[in-house]
């Protein structure tokens, strides 16, 4: 029997045991669970007495090891440290569970024992180990909750401003954050072109230089689990400058031309601000003229158009009495003609000459000198001459007069 105090009244066959927190006797055992004094008697029938005085001071006051988690990078493992307590006196921790091993790797647990579990678990650490020269044994218990495996979730796809207009000349952008780290990202079951794929951390950026229908892309995540995601088609990106081609139509004199351009495509035209795909200007001179385009997505393009077959000057004549044109003369120079007189006429350009309005011409070659002979039905006469070109300019002239038609 058990009673409180270092110097208990000596007890009798009959007595019964004081109550004492944290102290229980069972037959031969006695449990002590709080520090306590008190004094154990062994009493016969004979009132026989044996005492022993117990004193237990250190109860509860033992530094306790605790554990310590490590995920791997791919979250498919976890080692359980058994990590010993800041005390001098505590030594000789070992971890006793069959599976047991000791860290071998430098870092701040070499030494130390662990276990490696693989699988989402309560697990049970027994121990052994030494204080103050005391052999004792502990178990602690934890529950293992960072296997992860599960695929990669989607937490937001954001796609540039420009994915949203009509037209584009820039490249299109679509950007998705995952909830965990990715290290592998790749097109499903596609060809030809492939927008290009950056990684970083858990974030994954498609960048589109062209369109693209509706493609798979597919996600691995650290812990090797697989995801899918499905990216809309891309159907607005234009990077290509509209093509202008040009039909110049000269008008009946050839004295000014339309000019035709059309577009390949919807443009607006710069020159006079409106839109289509087809425009026309009305040019009066010969030259280079420069006109620009641009397209819905923002392309550019420039068109040069050149014009050489405006005819910017009239029709001319010059003659001379020397067939090789020396001493040219205009019309009202060359003194009164006389049946068989011969005059030389050289013209600006190709045309055709008549005397008098008849319908038989003669055809003068640019800047030659072509003979022409008065005959016997213009004698006495003041003979005209009409020149008209190939694109009806005419010019018509008296040897003593001269008068424009055309």
């Amino acid at each position: 029997m058990q009673k409180a105090g270092l110097n208990a009244e000596t007890p009798t066959f009959d007595s019964t045991s004081d109550t004492i927190d944290g102290v229980s006797v069972n037959g031969r055992t006695v449990d002590i669970t709080k520090n306590a004094e008190f004094t154990l008697f062994a009493v016969d029938s004979c009132n026989n007495v044996t005492e022993i005085p117990l004193v237990a001071d250190n109860l509860g006051e033992a530094p306790q090891p605790h554990l310590q988690k490590v995920v791997s990078g791919d979250m498919q493992t976890v080692k359980v440290y058994l990590i010993p307590p800041e005390d001098s006196d505590f030594t000789n921790l070992v971890m006793t569970n069959d599976n047991a091993k000791q860290e071998t790797s430098d870092g701040e647990y070499n030494g130390l024992y662990y276990i490696e579990v693989t699988g989402n678990e309560n697990i049970v650490i027994n121990y052994t180990y030494t204080y103050k020269g005391e052999n004792e044994s502990g178990e602690l218990k934890a529950a293992v909750t960072e296997i992860d495996n599960s695929p990669a979730n989607k937490i937001s796809e954001v796609w540039s401003e420009n994915a949203k207009s009509s037209k584009t000349n820039k490249s299109v952008t679509a950007q998705l954050r995952f909830d965990k780290l990715i290290t592998k990202a790749e097109w499903k079951n596609q060809s030809g072109y492939l927008p290009e794929i950056y990684k970083l951390d858990n974030q994954v950026t498609i960048s589109y230089s062209e369109n693209a229908p509706t493609m798979t892309l597919v996600c691995t995540a650290v812990n090797g689990q697989v995801c899918e995601i499905t990216l809309n088609e891309v159907k607005n990106i234009d990077k290509n400058a509209p093509i202008i081609t040009e039909t110049i139509q000269p008008s009946e004199n050839h004295r000014k031309v339309t000019v035709t351009l059309k577009a390949d495509k919807e443009v607006i035209f710069r020159e006079n601000g409106k839109q289509g795909t087809e425009f026309t200007r009305v040019i009066n001179a010969n030259g280079e003229y420069v006109y620009h385009f641009a397209d819905a997505a923002g392309n550019l393009t420039e068109k040069v158009v050149k014009v050489d077959s405006i005819i910017d000057k009239d029709l001319s004549l010059t003659f001379s009495l020397a067939s090789d044109g020396t001493d040219s003369k205009s019309p009202d120079k060359l003194g009164r003609l006389k049946v068989g007189d011969t005059v030389y006429v050289s013209a600006n350009r190709n045309c055709t000459v008549t005397w008098n309005g008849d319908t038989t011409g003669q055809n003068l070659t640019a800047g030659a000198w072509t003979k022409l002979t008065v005959s016997e039905d213009l004698a006495g006469l003041y003979p005209t001459i009409k020149a008209k070109d190939e694109y009806s300019n005419t010019k018509v002239l008296s040897l003593y007069a001269d008068s424009n038609a055309g």
